[in-house]
């Protein structure tokens, strides 16, 4: 099996997103940006390629793809964007299944870190999406490139990778943000 570069990044992030204990905790689960830091956060400097300008057919929900994917391989995945890194170009993407916090009735500051969520529930229904440019995950935040928002409904074309732990992260290769 083929493990990637990115995978103790994806393990370390998933790691902190379940650890999180509180809908009202002021830091989002994961290590990404509080709202005032993503406020301030610089957008990656993307590609525009990787803006898609329709949506992609033949998307299954990112919790089927989790399920489903014994190896590498390519990906189209349906999900909304959960927490983001505000210095590092990812974000994770939830199933649409998921209720993020606000959806239950909590309104907690930080509701697309889905600390509401049950962590084995989000472990199965969640990946990290990655960004590349030259080769190495891209810096800055995706928050505001071609209309990337937190809850946002995103198709991801990309390829996937799982490791042993059964994270998966997909580094894109593009993406569609539902208008």
């Amino acid at each position: 099996m083929h493990v990637s570069k990115s995978t103790p990044f994806a393990l370390a992030l998933f790691g902190l997103l379940i650890g999180t204990s509180g809908c009202g905790d002021k830091q989002p689960a994961g290590g990404g940006a509080n709202p005032a830091a993503t406020a301030t956060a610089p957008t990656a400097a993307l590609p525009a390629s990787l803006a898609l300008a329709s949506e992609p057919a033949g998307a299954k929900l990112i919790g089927e793809i989790v399920a489903g994917l014994a190896a590498s391989g390519p990906v189209v995945a349906r999900g909304r964007v959960g927490v983001e890194g505000s210095t590092d170009a990812y974000f994770t993407l939830a199933d649409p299944s998921l209720k993020d916090c606000v959806t239950i009735g909590d309104h907690c500051p930080t509701p697309w870190d889905y600390c509401c969520t049950p962590a084995d529930e989000m472990a199965k229904q969640s990946a990290t999406v990655e960004f590349h440019v030259g080769g190495k995950r891209a810096s800055g935040s995706v928050i505001g490139f071609h209309g990337i928002d937190h809850l946002k409904e995103v198709v991801v074309t990309g390829e996937a990778t799982k490791d042993d732990a059964g994270n998966v992260t997909i580094v894109a290769s593009g993406i569609w943000v539902k208008p």
